[in-house]
């Protein structure tokens, strides 16, 4: 028997483009080796004129030339055993997460007084045929993005994105595409990383994306005091433990006019629901019962926190970009009566006034079906989504209008002229909703802001709820809609 060595070829960097990583997981993961590194701020920039760089920023550890070059090699440096504080995984992050957004990664490092910047540029390799990076020399440094704030600090680690092909591609307005997209990532780093933003939590870490501080959101409001919270519960798998706390959210509403402008708690609560999963305090994954139970409109104020450490990262199925999990089951099976319990927590929370009468097929209604003391009564679902977005930066007293608006609407329904009409053998006729009427509702929502300008989003929002559920072709109105 002999054996041989197969070397990968250069197109191997092509193919790891391709992982899957969004704009934000990407960010998020290169923020992962920041906090690793012992940063308590991590400055991201992007060019705000003409889209040709990103760059993250922290006053870290640093690395010494061998550590840098450690980084950018692509075998990975995945450990059995991890530091606690270790947010990494297979230590690949870095390379397929700056080169999915862009061609060219600048890895600027100092530790000890000693500079070490290294460069991969895929069109230099392409053309050199092999595994090449560049060595800049001092000279070079002085011309990259943010190295003035690279040289005041006295340790830490500077990144690059250049050459942005997939981040920017070819469009014709790379500063609305750049602005839009770092605004997109304040709010998700003020999730993922909330608890270390936080104080309440462990804090002592700020990010910065074009100078405007990321502010932690707490998806579970635990200061607000309607807020119901379990115990917190714990599960040992392998000798480790894993913490679980239930949080169901108050009904809206109690809420405040700026908790009513999160998305999270306005027309995308219901996607929101579920588990939400931590990895040494950092938010891994979440909006999903993973088969505990079904999403629905009636448990969207459930929230469940479950923390586990890197230690049993194999078992969590933790991907490579740090973005999904999938927990043991008999993790879900040791838990899933109390989850089960405390949805119906979240239902009590919209039954109140009378006994709502559910549907069957999980659409959200415009109206609620109402049993009290054996009579019947409809009111309009303040709880529907476009309802609830409609609400969406009005103040309290205008909110308070709109809602006795509604309430009038409820108790005006003229339902016992209907009842005498139809006894008499008269038809009731509803006007049914065709694609052009659906077209104009979903273009006023667009044109509004009361729905993203995102066809997927904007799809997952409407897909369930009355009067576009029934509409065969809905994708396809959004999607001309928005491409327009």
């Amino acid at each position: 028997m002999t054996y041989e060595i197969l070397t990968p070829g250069i197109e191997l960097l092509e193919s790891m483009r391709s992982v899957g990583y969004s704009f934000d997981d990407a960010i998020a993961d290169l923020i992962d080796n920041s906090v690793t590194a012992n940063a308590d701020r991590v400055d991201v920039a992007g060019d705000p004129v003409d889209g040709l760089y990103v760059s993250i920023l922290d006053n870290g550890d640093g690395m010494s030339p061998e550590e840098a070059r450690t980084a950018l090699r692509f075998a990975g440096t995945g450990r059995d055993a991890r530091a606690e504080n270790d947010l990494g995984r297979f230590g690949l992050g870095l390379k397929t997460a700056s080169l999915s957004q862009g061609r060219k990664l600048t890895l600027a490092s100092k530790l000890n007084g000693e500079v070490t910047v290294i460069q991969w540029d895929l069109d230099f390799v392409a053309e050199a045929g092999d595994w090449r990076i560049r060595v800049l020399d001092r000279e070079d440094i002085d011309h990259i993005p943010a190295a003035v704030d690279f040289d005041r600090l006295d340790s830490g680690t500077l990144v690059i994105w250049e050459t942005l092909d997939y981040l920017i591609g070819e469009s014709e307005h790379p500063d609305e595409v750049m602005a839009k997209h770092l605004q997109e990532l304040r709010e998700h780093l003020g999730l993922v990383f909330h608890q270390f933003l936080d104080h309440n939590y462990i804090g002592g870490l700020e990010i910065y994306v074009n100078s405007v501080k990321a502010k932690p959101l707490d998806p579970f409001l635990s200061s607000v005091r309607k807020t119901q919270r379990s115990p917190v519960e714990y599960f040992k798998i392998l000798g480790e433990t894993v913490e679980m706390q239930s949080f169901v959210l108050p009904h809206s509403s109690a809420l405040t006019e700026k908790e009513l402008r999160r998305k999270d708690l306005s027309y995308a609560m219901e996607s929101k629901q579920g588990f939400y999963v931590y990895r040494g305090h950092r938010l891994i994954d979440w909006g999903s019962w993973y088969g505990v139970t079904k999403q629905s409109q009636l448990k969207k104020q459930t929230r469940v926190r479950v923390e586990f450490p890197n230690s049993l990262d194999h078992l969590w199925q933790l991907d490579i970009r740090k973005s999904k999990v999938q927990p043991p089951r008999e993790f879900l099976n040791h838990y899933r009566a109390l989850i089960l319990n405390e949805t119906r927590k979240s239902e009590r929370v919209h039954t109140y006034r009378g006994r709502v009468r559910r549907r069957e097929d999980e659409v959200t209604p415009l109206w609620n079906y109402i049993e009290e003391r054996h009579q019947i009564r409809y009111e309009v679902n303040h709880d529907h989504p476009l309802v609830q977005t409609a609400f969406t930066g009005l103040t309290k007293t205008q909110r308070r209008a709109v809602e006795a608006l509604l309430e009038d609407v409820a108790r005006c329904v003229p339902a016992q002229s209907a009842y005498v009409e139809i006894s008499d053998n008269k038809t009731y006729v509803a006007e049914e909703y065709d694609a052009e009427d659906i077209r104009k509702r979903v273009a006023v929502f667009i044109d509004g802001g009361l729905i993203p300008r995102d066809s997927e989003i904007a799809f997952d929002v409407l897909k369930d709820i009355e009067p576009f559920s029934e509409q065969p072709t809905l994708r396809e109105i959004i999607e001309e809609l928005i491409e327009d």
